[in-house]
């Protein structure tokens, strides 16, 4: 099954357009804890009762689990048309304008591979419900408490293949990622890596990374236990009688899950991201019809949660506003003035210089944030057929929640980054081959190369052609900056001037792109069966065991939807008091 699933991605990758990466660095949904479905069937005999003159209640256990279907739907979401990304090196022969350059990740630039991914979401819920009737003091009132412990794992299941190193070189020249050579292939001790997998772990550094990826890592299965939120509700039923009540609650929630990191891609998240809420709840229910001997009964039950969601702090990650999704893969190169024996021209300086710091740019480009929600809607109503202590339900649970309105708490600093693309940052002087750090950086540079035709034109290699405002690049003496002797001599290139940047362009906050954090709103649709049974006694507790089932579809959008479609069960046991 497996297999055949990752076929069917392939054969689509074959013919479709492919992308980096999805327009959004990140995916939530939501609450393991928020789920009206399971909270009313199997119970609702045993709650809400109007003939008790003193005070009674429930106690519900369920364990629930759940697991997400339609993977390439989540896929787009995270990667753009499917779940699938080429890694190509930039200098692949005939690499594809839509591979990746797999430069970025710290892969040789002879690398290349494929590799997909099938996002999961499985969760295993123990659900412990209390319900407690104040009837023998105030007639109709009640308290709910919902406890909803939560193990969660989240797994993209990435497979990689086809890796290979398309040519035998086993180094990078020095001036790429640093002033020294950089070897490159396994079996010469490489200092880069070695697979796609390994570059998602953010392990290793090597020349002038000085800092490893932070953020958006893809590191196999990520699993959290916790409990999802901590809910409780205040309600009186103002109008009861045997076969019908109605009433309204005042509800909240304790934020007990976790609040996002950005460590990983997908990361998992236990409740509502610690956001709290606050809000109000309906519910009724009516019996329409029941048998001459009493014993057969039709009733039509509906709950009805509403809350805001209080802002709360949590951390996200953002893609460039001018590049494709994805740029906060890319590589920024750290600049400051004044430039030291750097000249664009005879007697003149480079306004600013390369500080021999490179780094990816999502290290820099994630924010503590504060993120609200306007409002949730959980929204459940049933048939339900009573005979006895029999029970079985069918019914519809509608889910809704409002799109993510966030304000940011970090800037970019001005003038400070700029983007690496596959530019050459040191040049070596022609004379004494002392390497000097370059002003170039490459602004239009995107997650799939550098910007123009690349820096490695056949006869031009190394040279920085692409770079913003390309000039001759210069010593104090007015020696011009080439490619290291050495390695021009090993690669078989002839040796010529290096360009730099006159001025480089340089990011600022503005180039920060806030839509690829915020979450559209959210919208499911479920249905659901319940089958279960009470076994009624005139004296003490009455125990009560069933089986449910659901099936919860939504289409993620990134644009418009970030719910997603899942399939749960769950037992449901307790005793009512």
């Amino acid at each position: 099954m497996k297999n055949t699933s990752r076929l069917i991605i392939l054969l689509i990758a074959t013919s479709a357009t492919l992308h980096a990466f999805g327009p959004k660095t990140f995916f939530n949904t939501r609450s393991q804890g928020v789920n009206a479905a399971r909270e009313l069937a199997g119970w609702q005999q045993l709650i809400n009762l109007s003939n008790k003159e003193c005070s009674y209640g429930a106690v519900s256990i369920v364990p629930e689990y759940s697991r997400s279907f339609e993977p390439m739907d989540i896929g787009q979401f995270l990667f753009g048309c499917c779940p699938i990304l080429h890694f190509s090196g930039s200098k692949v022969p005939n690499r594809s304008p839509q591979a990746i350059l797999a430069d970025y990740f710290g892969l040789p630039s002879d690398f290349r591979s494929t590799v997909t991914f099938e996002p999961r979401i499985t969760n295993f819920v123990f659900d412990i419900d209390w319900y407690h009737g104040f009837d023998s003091w105030w007639k109709g009132g009640y308290v709910r408490v919902h406890l909803p412990i939560t193990h969660t794992k989240w797994d993209l299941h990435m497979h990689e293949c086809g890796t290979e190193f398309v040519s035998t070189n086993t180094f990078e020249p020095a001036g790429y990622w640093g002033p020294e050579r950089i070897v490159t292939k396994p079996e010469a001790k490489n200092q880069l890596y070695n697979t796609v997998r390994e570059a998602f772990t953010g392990a290793k550094t090597y020349g002038d990374l000085l800092k490893p990826l932070k953020y958006g890592k893809i590191f196999g299965r990520q699993l959290l236990t916790r409990v999802a939120d901590l809910q409780i509700a205040f309600g009186w039923n103002f109008l009861r009688g045997d076969d019908y009540h109605f009433g309204f609650n005042i509800r909240g929630t304790i934020p007990t899950g976790n609040a996002p990191n950005a460590e990983f891609l997908f990361e998992p998240i236990a409740g509502n991201g610690r956001h709290g809420e606050l809000g109000g709840g309906l519910t009724t229910h009516v019996i329409f019809w029941r048998s001459p001997d009493t014993c057969h009964a039709l009733g039509f039950y509906l709950d009805a949660n509403i809350t805001h969601l209080f802002s709360v702090r949590q951390k996200r990650s953002f893609d460039l506003r001018n590049s494709p999704s994805g740029s906060r893969y890319m590589l920024l190169e750290t600049f400051a003035a004044p430039a030291d024996n750097l000249f664009v021209a005879p007697g003149q300086l480079a306004p600013t210089q390369y500080q021999r710091h490179l780094e990816p740019v999502i290290n820099f480009t994630t924010f503590d944030v504060d993120v609200k929600v306007a409002v949730q809607a959980d929204i459940v109503a049933k048939l339900s057929y009573q005979r006895d202590g029999l029970e079985l339900d069918l019914g519809y649970n509608f889910y809704a929640r409002s799109a993510e309105k966030l304000e940011r708490c970090g800037c970019l600093h001005q003038d400070f980054y700029g983007l690496k693309g596959d530019a050459q940052i040191y040049g070596f002087d022609s004379v004494t081959q002392d390497p000097v750090p370059l002003s170039a950086s490459q602004h239009n540079a995107t997650i799939y190369g550098g910007q123009g035709m690349g820096n490695f034109v056949l006869g031009a290699e190394y040279q920085n052609m692409n770079a913003d405002n390309p000039v001759v690049a210069s010593d104090s003496n007015g020696n011009l900056f080439d490619l290291q002797l050495r390695d021009a001599l090993a690669l078989g290139l002839v040796q010529q001037q290096v360009f730099t940047s006159n001025p480089p362009l340089l990011l600022d906050d503005c180039d920060i792109c806030e839509e690829s954090a915020i979450m559209p709103r959210q919208i499911s649709n479920k249905v659901f069966g319940y089958a279960g049974y009470c076994w009624h006694n005139p004296v003490g507790v009455d125990p009560y065991f069933g089986f449910g089932f659901a099936v919860e579809w939504a289409h993620v959008d990134p644009d418009k939807n970030s719910a997603y479609a899942q399939w749960q069960m769950w037992l449901k046991t307790g005793i009512a008091y």
